[in-house]
């Protein structure tokens, strides 16, 4: 996995820092806090066992996630299991008119934020020192690493994103994560507890985003089951066109149901499945994946092409490829 230090202010003098922490979150909406919050994260006590730390964080976060419900996912079943293990964060952020079927299993298919805590130090993955290898080696570092990677992978790979917020609690220290096909971005360790500003002001640009600067892939949406393929329109399901590679610049639009999981976190994390095309009337075959943005590689259509143009057979049609775009 690409792990990459995000460089931010000073250990020293972290009031600095406040902007970098955030930049990934636009400010146009969002004011950051002007009030005193000096102490509120004091009440999550790291003297005690770990799960006595989950509901007092949520009550400290919950006022600044309008729209959102915050809840202590750590003793629910899940939706995705890892080998032996079902994937559960100690809390999960959800938006309040998410599609969940049952609330009362962790559904990665809706989460907007997972958060992990763990009151010893030892968990922390990442050691910010000069000269030391960012990703700990010992056994609790990565662990850690492995359990937050494994949850980076799963909200992915469940829903249709481009990128995904992470946060994690060491004890008093707290470190923000932003998770992309091509790596990670992680700030150095800051102390919430001294300066729960950098926190406080994380959740509240987040819950001023729209679902596009929140990480979803806006050219798929949900639709109702109970609508007839004639009524879906050109803003209402997955559109490809090709502008950039040359290729059809006709856009096309496809019903199917959820698509399985890849579970890859960096590269191309293709998936494939039966879809309808609204334009044809027929069931084709989606291959949805990342492709490498670079002029020595063809996309995948341009070589298709130029192989049915030397007739050679025993290949898959193609129907339209392209790079799927959002009018947003």
């Amino acid at each position: 996995m690409v792990s990459q230090q995000e460089s931010l202010a000073p250990r020293t003098d972290p009031d600095t820092s406040v902007a970098s922490r955030t930049k990934f979150l636009p400010t146009e909406k969002a004011v950051d806090t002007q009030e005193s919050v000096a102490g509120f994260f004091d009440q999550v006590k790291t003297n005690k066992l770990e799960i006595d730390m989950y509901q007092p964080f949520i009550d400290v976060i919950k006022p600044y996630l309008r729209g959102f419900k915050v809840e202590n996912t750590s003793v629910m079943s899940s939706t995705v299991q890892m080998g032996e293990n079902q994937l559960k964060p100690d809390v999960a952020i959800y938006a309040d008119d998410s599609e969940r079927k049952d609330e009362k299993r962790t559904d990665f298919s809706a989460i907007e934020i997972c958060i992990e805590l763990k009151r010893s130090a030892l968990h922390d993955p990442f050691d910010d020192a000069d000269g030391a290898p960012f990703e700990k080696n010992t056994e609790l570092g990565m662990s850690m690493r492995g359990q937050i990677t494994s949850y980076a992978t799963a909200h992915l790979g469940k829903q249709f994103r481009l990128f995904t917020f992470l946060v994690i609690i060491i004890r008093d220290m707290a470190r923000i994560m932003h998770w992309e096909r091509a790596g990670s971005t992680i700030t150095n360790a800051f102390n919430y507890k001294q300066n729960p500003e950098f926190l406080i002001n994380f959740f509240r640009r987040f819950a001023s985003l729209s679902r596009k600067d929140r990480g979803w892939d806006t050219s798929v949406i949900p639709i109702d089951e109970a609508q007839p393929p004639s009524d879906i329109h050109s803003d209402t399901v997955r559109a490809t066109d090709g502008p950039s590679t040359g290729e059809s610049l006709e856009f096309h639009y496809y019903i199917g149901g959820r698509p399985p999981c890849p579970y890859s976190l960096i590269g191309r994390s293709t998936r494939g499945w039966p879809v309808f095309c609204v334009a044809t009337q027929q069931v084709v075959f989606l291959k949805d994946t990342w492709r490498i943005d670079s002029d020595d590689i063809e996309p995948e259509g341009v070589t298709y092409r130029k192989l049915h143009e030397k007739n050679v057979h025993n290949i898959a049609t193609v129907e339209a490829s392209g790079d799927v775009v959002t009018d947003e």
